[in-house]
Formats: structure tokens, sequence, C-alpha cells
């Protein structure tokens, strides 16, 4: 098959063709034929397709699923080819820019069971490229800068620099770059990056702060009928265009970012400032957009304000995953001002909501709450049974995952909230240590042991919650001792002596020179291990 009859196709419009042909299919053409191509000269066509006309191949694949399952698996395998791109001159640069958000908007969405190796450092030098091509075309410097793509303070550096360039670009750039650094800061949202944040935030404000004027800009080239649209992955909707009639979308959306990041930092009063940015009429966010002023408004004690703004959120009829997360923050605002009964109640309410999503991860984060509020209502069987629950959520699920992809709020709700999720270590920990209090010592113990199997198979997080391992040591030594376990009390204690203290002369300090001198010196757990093996000893 030559490449015209595949181009052939393509003008015709059957796209469905097209699509068969390049996963390297065969299909029964017009002519009664079969026609295929080798893989070979797949990745050469399908690039000038890509980059001829980025909205027709995308269509056909969206026209040839059944159902989302099929559609998703035909996503991943042509964003597959797409994100292996080279940045080449002769591509415009409204599309190279829809290429490389649509690369963002698939990383961001693609569901776990789909992922096959692609670093977010693969995607971020992808950006890194098309934003020194962005700068090129404002004929900006980039010397020095085109060669560092592994330096993040590079990445940074280019999305300062091309952010001062918006209102120089064309109506249509201008958008489609706003998209671009909406969903980059969205990637290293995922990632935690508060240095990068903390950095950015300024650039971000100073960019919010000049939106008026940029909404001038696009509305002046919009009644000129200057504009070409370009097919996106939308932020409202599974597909949409970069068109500059609905660019209000991406602007919002640029806002919310910029209040979230405000937000990850504690800076929620700049956050809401952020927010009087957003454009009410025709905004497609407004639960995100009234969820947000309510978490800037609770975490800076404006608790009645942080209220009202809860109230706006359900003005209209939420779907399952928003109301689990309108009822946490609800409950959160209710434990701070001291109703924990209340706050239990809205918990629950988030779990059955939750429930009707199977692996949301709002449910993990409803249980963690729900056992907090039963901690301080004095309910230690009710707490227990949440902890339970919560580590049985990290177990692995024999069911197949629901493919899925989330929208732009979902991508809001989860950065919000995953500063106040827990890693299965923090789970089992805390399971354990309740256990513990309660008096159930042996039920402690087997939760102390299965975090010490946790601690050796798996890379523990950094995390607030999970203490010292010394002290995780030496509650187990407790747990076995009170569980009448003494046997293994004794070796797990020796054990510890032997790594956590010094031996003959040796010391924990470099200038003591006596086992007496280091022992004031050593932690409170660790002496307490050493009095455990010797009280061991002499049972």
């Amino acid at each position: 098959m030559e490449e015209n009859d595949l181009l052939n196709l393509y003008n015709s419009g059957n796209y469905i063709a097209c699509i068969q042909i390049l996963e390297g299919t065969e299909i029964l053409g017009n002519d009664t034929k079969y026609l295929r191509v080798k893989l070979k000269h797949v990745n050469e066509i399908t690039r000038e397709l890509l980059y001829l006309n980025n909205l027709t191949l995308c269509q056909a694949m969206i026209e040839q699923s059944g159902n989302e399952g099929k559609w998703s698996e035909a996503l991943n395998r042509f964003m597959k080819l797409q994100s292996n791109y080279r940045s080449l001159s002769v591509i415009p640069l409204e599309l190279e820019l829809n290429v490389v958000h649509n690369i963002l908007w698939w990383f961001l969405t693609r569901p776990h069971s789909l992922r096959y190796k692609t670093t977010p450092q693969s995607i971020l030098d992808i950006v890194s490229k098309c934003l020194i091509k962005v700068l090129k075309s404002c004929n900006e410097s980039v010397l020095g800068q085109e060669s560092c793509f592994q330096d993040s303070s590079c990445l940074i550096t280019l999305l300062k620099r091309a952010s001062d360039q918006l209102l120089r670009l064309s109506s249509v750039v201008c958008t489609q770059l706003l998209s671009v650094i909406t969903l980059t800061v969205h990637l290293l949202l995922r990632q935690q990056n508060t240095e990068f944040l903390t950095e950015y935030m300024g650039v971000l404000r100073k960019a919010i702060d000049q939106l008026d004027l940029l909404r001038l800009h696009v509305q002046r080239e919009t009644q000129r009928g200057d504009e070409e649209v370009y097919f996106k992955f939308g932020l409202t909707r599974m597909n949409s265009t970069a068109s500059l009639n609905n660019c209000g979308d991406t602007i919002n959306a640029f806002v919310i970012t910029g209040s979230i990041v405000c937000a990850v930092n504690n800076e929620n009063e700049q956050g809401m400032d952020c927010l009087k940015q957003i454009a009410e009429e025709g905004n497609s966010f407004p639960f995100i957009s009234n969820y947000l002023k309510a978490y800037c408004c609770l975490h800076s004690q404006h608790y009645n304000e942080a209220k009202l703004c809860l109230a706006y959120t359900t003005s209209s009829p939420l779907p399952p995953p928003h109301q689990a997360h309108y009822r946490l923050l609800l409950a959160r605002l209710l434990s701070e001002q001291g109703d924990h009964k209340a706050a239990l109640l809205q918990c629950e309410a988030a779990l059955a909501s939750a429930h009707s999503s199977p692996g949301h991860p709002s449910h993990s984060l409803a249980t963690l709450m729900a056992a907090s509020e039963a901690h301080h209502l004095h309910l230690s069987t009710a707490q227990l049974n949440y902890l339970k629950q919560l580590v049985e959520f990290f177990k692995p699920k024999s069911t197949e995952e629901n493919v899925k992809f989330d929208g732009f709020e979902e991508w809001c709700l989860t950065v919000l909230n995953q500063q106040f999720s827990v890693t299965v270590h923090e789970a089992v920990y805390t399971l354990a240590r309740e256990q513990y209090l309660a008096g159930y010592h042996l039920k402690a113990l087997e939760s102390y042991n299965e975090l010490s199997e946790l601690l050796k198979s798996q890379i523990c997080e950094s995390s607030q919650l999970l203490p010292r391992q010394v002290q995780i040591l030496h509650e187990t030594v407790l747990a076995h001792l009170k569980g009448n376990s003494l046997t293994g009390g004794e070796q797990l204690c020796r054990q510890l002596v032997r790594e956590y203290v010094p031996s003959g002369t040796v010391t924990l300090r470099e200038g003591e020179g006596c086992w007496e001198a280091a022992l004031y010196r050593l932690e409170e757990d660790v002496v307490s291990m050493v009095l455990l093996a010797d009280i061991l000893s002499g049972s």
C-alpha cells in the first residue's frame, strides 16, 4: 500500500479505515481488497497526518470506539506515537502547542491499567522544547537553555519567560499556551514539587493580574474572524476545540489552577484574590470554584464565609464523587468548630457517596476523617472499625479497574486533598497504635508485625504521621510484652540493642570515651530497649 492510498482515505473522510491502518490491522476497503501498511512506515505517515491536521485523526479514534474501554486503549496507542514526536520548525506553533496540550492531558488522565513506562520528566522535556519554540517566535534569546531539559530550574525559567509573552502572541497561540501552562502546573502539583510551586507562584499571580487585557486581546481578534481551530482534548468534555470562541474555559481553568497553587502553599488569602478573576458568565467549573473559595475561607478561619461558599456548591445536583468531597469539606468545617458528632455524620454520608464510585480516593480520606471524629467522641470501637476499613482499602483488589477519565475538577480536588491522605504504612501504624492503647494487645502485635513486613518490602514514603523507625520497633517490643510473647520480645529487643547502641568502647558520638557517657546521650526509646532487654533476660 502506498502512502497516497492512506492519504486519500484520510482526505475522503474514511477515518475509521485510517485508524485501523495506523494501528496495523487489516481492513476491507471499497474495492474488497485488504489494505495493510508496514509498521516501519506507520510512524512517518502518522506524524505527517498529526502535523497536517490533528483534528480528524483524533475524531477517527472517537468514531471508531464502540465503548469507553476500547476508546481508552486506542487513545493510549495514539498518544504513545504522539508523545514520541520531535519539534520541527515546519510545524505551525499553534499545532505544536496543541500536540503538547494533548500529551499533557493524556498523561494526567490515563487510567492506571493502561499506563506504559512514561516518566513525568519525559513529558516535561517535551513541554520545555515547545516553550523554547514559543520564545523563539517572539525573537527571545534561548541561549544556554536548549540543552538543559533535565534541570528543573530550566523549566521554571522557561515557564516564567513564556508567561511574560502571552500578550505578544496571536490569540490562538496565547490561549493554547495558557492551556499548556495550566496542565504543566497540574503535573507538577501531582508530584508535590513544592520548591517549584513556591517559586512559580509570583509568575502565576502576575499572569492572572493581566487576564483582563488578555480577554480584550482575544475578543479583538475574534471580532475580526482571525482564528484557526485545532482539535484538543477538553477540560470540560472528552473533546473540544481550541477555538477563540470558547477560550473562557481555558482562562478560568488557569485562574483556578493559580488559586490551587496558593492554597497548597498555605497562601489562602492570595488564593481568594486569584478567584476574583473568574468569569462567572458561562463558567464551566462552578463546583470547583465555590469549593475552592470555601477551602480557602476554612483554612483562613473565616468559618461563616466558608459555610456560605459550601452552600453555593449545592445549587445544582452533584454527582457522587462531588457529593463526597462536599461532605468531607463540610465535615472539616464542623470539626474545626467543635461539632464532632455532626462531622462524623457527614463523614459517614461521604462514605456512602464514595461507595458508589469504587476505589475513589475520597473513600480513604472519608474513612480516615471518620476515625478521627470517632476518636474525638471517645468511640474507640467505631474508631478501630474505621481504621480497619482504611487498611483494607489499600489491599490489592482482584476486580479489574474501571476505565474512566477524570475531568479538570477531579484533578483539582485530588490535589487539594492529597496533603490530607495517608499511605498504607501510616494506616497500619495508626491501627496498631490505637489497638494497643485500647488494650487489644494481640491484635496490636499482629498489626505491628504487618507494618514491619511492609517496611522491609517497600520503601516508605516520607510522612508526617509515621514516626521514626526506632519508635515503631520500641512499640512493637511493648506489644510483645503485653501479649505475653516474651521470647519474641527478647529476640527483637536484643536485635534492636545491637543495631542502635554502641558495643564495648565504641560510642555513638566521636570523642565520648565510655559507655556511661554515651548512654546519657541515647534517645529515650533506645534506653527503654536496653532496660527491656535486661528485664526480659531476667524473666
